[in-house]
């Protein structure tokens, strides 16, 4: 009974070692630029200067930068640091006052993102009636990545960690019935 009971423990710590194998391959799979994005803020006056924040491309990468409101009126190139991460600036046109600019961000490898940002009057345009600050927070940049893939595919794990242990079951089975029968 001993023996029976060890090879039951023995063949239960396999199969939880074949199928805990693929645990480790979801924390590979978060490859930069992923969640390439941009965020200038929500809203801005007339004369102002924007800065924008841009996050999740690769490492070194080139980014051109525009910013629009009937036409560009802003183009830049820089690099993003070695996390992928960058900022510029941009002053907002006297004319842009009541309408939105639009930010598009490009890398060669991290792809488009981008974000807008409404023009407004003066600050009081952008209060709302108890006088509070509204639209005070990043803008909700997006980006055109997907979501990573952040699982693996276990069902050929499983359905062999479940062979083995019909089969260990099996040639425990067999051997009890050996017994018996001699």
């Amino acid at each position: 009974m001993k023996k029976r009971i060890r090879s039951l423990v023995v063949l239960a710590i396999s199969t939880l070692a074949v199928m805990a194998m693929s645990i480790g391959t979801a924390f590979a799979q978060y490859p930069p630029g992923e969640d390439f994005g941009v965020s200038c803020g929500t809203w801005t006056t007339p004369g102002d200067t924007v800065t924008c924040s841009v996050v999740g491309a690769q490492g070194g990468e080139e980014l051109v930068a525009t910013a629009q409101h009937t036409t560009v009126f802003y183009t830049d190139t820089f690099n993003a640091d070695a996390q992928g991460e960058a900022a510029f600036s941009f002053a907002v046109p006297q004319d842009a006052a009541g309408e939105t600019i639009t930010v598009t961000v490009v890398g060669a490898e991290s792809g488009t993102a981008g974000d807008e940002v409404e023009v407004v009057e003066d600050e009081d345009d952008a209060r709302d009636d108890d006088g509070a600050g509204v639209g005070v927070t990043p803008g909700t940049g997006t980006g055109t990545g997907t979501l990573p893939f952040t699982g693996s595919q276990v069902t050929v794990l499983t359905a062999v960690g479940l062979a083995l242990l019909a089969m260990g079951l099996l040639a425990l089975r067999r051997r009890e019935d050996a017994k018996v029968s001699a």
